[in-house]
C-alpha cells in the first residue's frame, strides 16, 4: 500500500510542467520560425537547469537557435520591467490553486542561499545582496526555494 504522505518527482516530470505552465502563461511570442516559444523556453530553462548561460545551451544543442536570436526573442517577448513580470507570474501560481487553499494560512519552509558574486551589478544594486564577509566578498546573489508545510508530506527529487 503506498503511503499518500510521500511522493516522487523525477526532474523530467518537474521540466515538463515548468515548460507546460510558461507557455500557459503567455509570456513569450514566436519569434521567427526558428525562436518559437517552446523552443525559446526549452534552452532557457536547459541553462537554468545546468547552471550555464543562454550560450552555452544553445552550442549543446545541435538543432538550437544562435544565441543572439534567443536572447533577442527574450528581449522582445518578456514584460519590459520586473514589477510586471513578477506579477503575471504570481497571478499565474495563484490562479490555479483552488479557492480553499487561497484562503488560509500555510505553514512554508524557506531555504536561502548565498552564492558569492565579485562583480559588479548589471543593471542595478537590488540584485546583489550584501551580508557578512565569506569566501572574499560580501557581495552575493541570493537564491531561494520555498515548500509547503501543510500536506505534511515530503517530496524528494531525483
Amino acid at each position: 500500500m503506498r503511503s499518500g504522505k510521500n511522493c516522487t518527482i523525477s526532474s523530467g516530470e518537474v521540466y515538463s510542467w515548468v515548460q507546460k505552465w510558461l507557455l500557459h502563461v503567455q509570456l513569450l511570442k514566436d519569434h521567427g520560425w526558428k525562436c518559437t516559444a517552446p523552443v525559446v523556453l526549452g534552452i532557457v530553462l536547459r541553462a537554468a537547469s545546468r547552471s550555464i548561460s543562454v550560450s552555452a545551451a544553445c552550442v549543446d544543442l545541435s538543432k538550437a537557435p544562435s544565441d543572439q536570436a534567443v536572447m533577442t526573442a527574450l528581449e522582445d517577448g518578456l514584460p519590459k520591467t520586473l514589477a510586471v513580470l513578477e506579477r503575471r507570474l504570481n497571478e499565474s501560481l495563484t490562479d490555479r490553486l483552488p479557492r480553499r487553499m487561497r484562503r488560509r494560512r500555510w505553514q512554508v519552509a524557506i531555504d536561502w542561499h548565498l552564492s558569492p558574486y565579485y562583480g559588479e551589478p548589471m543593471k542595478s544594486r537590488n540584485e546583489i545582496v550584501r551580508s557578512k564577509p565569506k569566501q572574499g566578498t560580501s557581495s552575493f546573489h541570493a537564491y531561494a526555494s520555498a515548500a509547503s508545510c501543510n500536506t505534511g508530506g515530503v517530496i524528494r527529487w531525483r
